[in-house]
């Protein structure tokens, strides 16, 4: 049982990898509330958070777009270490606790999950076959629910009651496991998958071109994005709207905790996608985040009406965890993988920028309620377009 156990854990495949997801997400939920806390604490309101948010984010999204050559040139593996270390960077610039510290600490992380994500997609899509993503997506899930379930609260609880070094270094050991299991595992992928010549192999214009011509990547960038632009309104503004709404900061992490313990449910939703088909998951589970957002806005004068609705709009987000990023897994060419999986993971830095741009704007003229109305709006439009989701998927 220990040998099986083992060489689910230290072999390239579906256990392995989501063991990486969850040493990952462990070392970005401990500080996911307090690097929202210590922002709001350096800046002073919710729009220049939202502003150093959008223009970390600019960077981010330019630089990721050399990120094929980095793979091309060292391989995924290497590429998923160069993302680690950025994760090491992001709470030694957070102790700064001044504003080009939290800038740094916000740069650095989106250079991380950019690193990470792109390499560790290409890992999965290497090694995993094709039938079985379906079930790939549900364990990452599960994985990474257990860290960011307790993650986010046990932070704040160590950066308030204990010392914001203690968070710092739990963040830190989480990102030197997962090097030490990266080192142990050494997935690897055939330099032929990736191989291209003359200038094709960096030409992020022409990848982009190509990107989107293909209307199925079209679609399944554009639900992953409104998907991520809920988890990144969730991560960003509830704790924001804990504190401004006279919870607490450590009740607001409370409240992401409550949100990211439904993820457990996420290989239940899994096996309700492969038995009523992915499509009809996507159009109900945007329509109901979409209605529970809406709701929040009319209710963000009364707390615990507001935290209750906010929750229910995380069972949506679980279910759209489940099945969306399979869209993408079985649309994209294998020749083109680099190319289109860089592209396509820029969805979670464009949904940071787009939400922090227009939350900025609209902090600017209007309340906090504004941020949840205008959420809930785009969801409601993304259940509109998963009509156009194959339904072979």
């Amino acid at each position: 049982m220990l040998a099986a156990l083992s060489a689910r854990l230290f072999q390239p495949g579906p256990t392995a990898f989501a063991s990486l997801f969850a040493l990952e997400a462990l070392a970005r939920a401990t500080v996911t509330v307090v690097l929202a806390v210590v922002a709001l604490k350096v800046l002073g309101n919710a729009r220049d958070v939202s502003l150093v948010y959008a223009g970390a984010t600019c960077v981010g999204l330019v630089t990721s777009q050399c990120i094929p050559l980095l793979i091309r040139r060292v391989g995924p593996g290497w590429t998923y270490v160069a993302g680690a270390l950025c994760a090491v960077l992001v709470p030694l610039c957070l102790a700064a606790s001044t504003a080009s510290g939290v800038l740094g600490a916000v740069l650095l992380r989106g250079l991380a999950v950019a690193c990470g994500g792109n390499a560790l997609q290409l890992l999965i899509m290497s090694h995993i076959d094709r039938r079985d993503l379906s079930k790939m997506e549900p364990r990452r899930v599960l994985f990474a629910a257990g860290m960011w379930s307790f993650g986010p609260s046990l932070g704040i609880a160590l950066y308030e009651n204990v010392a914001p070094w203690a968070v710092y270094g739990l963040s830190i050991a989480a990102s030197a496991l997962l090097l030490l299991h990266l080192a142990i595992l050494r997935p690897s992928v055939p330099a032929a998958r990736f191989a291209t010549s003359g200038r094709a192999s960096f030409a992020p214009i022409r990848s982009i071109n190509r990107f989107f011509s293909q209307p199925r990547l079209r679609l399944a960038y554009v639900l992953n994005l409104a998907r991520e632009n809920w988890w990144s309104m969730f991560f960003v503004y509830v704790p924001i709207y804990a504190v401004t709404a006279g919870l607490g900061a450590t009740e607001g992490g409370y409240i992401l905790m409550g949100g990211s313990l439904l993820l457990f449910a996420v290989t239940w939703f899994g096996r309700l996608g492969r038995r009523i088909g992915m499509r009809q998951v996507l159009m109900g589970a945007y329509a109901l985040a979409s209605l529970c957002l809406l709701l929040c806005a009319a209710f963000v004068a009364t707390p615990w009406i507001f935290v209750g609705l906010i929750l229910l709009s995380a069972v949506a987000a679980v279910a759209l965890d489940s099945v969306c990023m399979v869209t993408f897994q079985r649309a994209v060419r294998a020749r083109e993988r680099p190319e289109m999986t860089t592209i396509f993971m820029t969805y979670r830095d464009v949904a940071q920028l787009v939400s922090t741009s227009v939350f900025s704007l609209l902090l600017t003229f209007f309340g906090l309620w504004s941020v949840f109305a205008a959420t809930g709006l785009w969801l409601g439009y993304c259940a509109f377009l998963s009509r156009w989701v194959p339904r072979g998927m």
